[in-house]
């Protein structure tokens, strides 16, 4: 490290040698100026210290090249599969508009007009929330780098339509549960379907809310006789949607974790369903919910069970697999349960669905309520006139 005084008193320049590049085994100087000589050290000094991050990347690297790298790096944390994959699906779009450009080139405002143009096409809220988490993930791993200086996805925002009236209007809560009759009529539908495993797992669905991934990785050792509970600890996770590829990792979040208090009768099913599955030969496995040859039954296949019983009925509703979980939610609320117990027992740290269908039924509630009293003020209105008559 050496220093030159360029203007005397004024302004000085300080060289160093900076770090072999371990491709080319070459040295690079550094130099950095400064109104003092002590300015211009600490520059250097900082610029060497860059130097040293930047020998793990080419600076001109490109976005595609660098998300590579970084994708490595977020797996070896130990997520969740499936939260890879929505990291995987992000990467994938954002390389469709920076995959060839160098990292250091993706300015705030180019971010910014990703998501834009992504919202202008249609992209879906939650689609959106994903990639801009994983952009920012991808570029804050830059900056600890040095490959960038600033974040530019920390900034951005992700556009929002502006609800009308219409949308208010349209927005039809009781199209995610089925009411009372409705439920009563599917039950009915499934009780004389062919196959007696779906029809036990359509009931537990139904009187436990659990989510189909988790109702489908019960094992028999998760059912308490003794106190009619169902342990739920895991979910079924299948990455190529192919029936013997599958691993069990543990439910969505903390409070997924639950004892899940049921009616004695759905505990006698479940015990039916075990006689049942020995009496028709079903390969011996741990789990409650089996194909024949003992593997565990897949979310695709109990949809399309759902969607086949709907339509012997009259329900004119879109069955998908989780309308009877929201149709327990929905029965939770009209029996009286309080929010926060309802959160507790469907494995919900805060939902916006189940806070919906919950504000929607206890409002019919409330009107109905109203109504009665209303109805009991008119009766008492009239015994107050005829009293006056007498």
């Amino acid at each position: 490290m050496y220093f030159r005084e360029l203007v005397k008193g004024k302004k000085w320049v300080c060289v160093a040698e900076g770090q072999r590049d371990p491709r080319t085994g070459k040295r690079k100087q550094i130099s950095r100026r400064g109104k003092t000589k002590g300015e211009a050290k600490t520059k250097v000094e900082l610029a060497l210290r860059e130097a040293q991050h930047l020998l793990d990347y080419d600076a001109k690297v490109l976005f595609n090249q660098f998300t590579t790298d970084w994708y490595q790096h977020y797996r070896n944390r130990g997520n969740k599969e499936n939260t890879n994959m929505t990291r995987e699906f992000g990467m994938r779009w954002l390389n469709e508009y920076f995959g060839n450009l160098p990292i250091q080139s993706v300015t705030p405002k180019l971010y910014q007009a990703m998501l834009d143009d992504l919202f202008k096409k249609g992209k879906s809220r939650s689609s959106l929330t994903i990639i801009h988490t994983t952009g920012r993930s991808i570029f804050e791993h830059a900056v600890s780098h040095h490959l960038i200086e600033k974040n530019p996805a920390a900034a951005a925002r992700i556009p929002r339509k502006k609800v009308t009236v219409e949308d208010l209007e349209n927005t039809k809560v009781e199209e995610l549960f089925l009411e009372r009759r409705e439920l009563a009529e599917f039950l009915e539908m499934a009780d004389g379907y062919g196959n007696y495993v779906y029809t036990v797992l359509i009931y537990v669905l139904a009187f436990s809310g659990m989510r189909p991934g988790e109702a489908i990785a019960l094992h028999e050792t998760d059912v308490y006789r003794r106190y009619s509970q169902i342990w739920v600890s895991k979910t079924l996770f299948r990455r190529e949607r192919q029936k013997a590829i599958y691993e069990l990792t543990p439910p969505k979040t903390d409070t997924s974790i639950r004892k899940v208090d049921m009616d004695p009768s759905i505990i006698a099913m479940i015990d039916s369903l075990l006689v049942y599955k020995k009496r028709h030969g079903f390969t011996r496995s741990p789990f409650i919910f089996t194909t024949p040859d003992g593997l565990p039954l897949t979310v695709d296949q109990t949809r399309q069970v759902i969607t086949r019983i709907g339509r012997k009925t009259s329900i004119q509703k879109h069955l998908f697999t989780y309308i009877l979980r929201h149709t327990h939610i929905s029965i939770l609320a009209g029996a009286g349960e309080g929010l926060p117990e309802i959160m507790k027992r469907v494995g919900h740290k805060n939902s916006e669905t189940t806070t919906q269908i919950y504000m929607h039924v206890t409002k019919e509630m409330r009107e109905r309520t109203v109504s009665r009293l209303a109805a009991e003020f008119n009766k008492l209105m009239d015994i107050k006139e005829e009293m006056k008559r007498e």
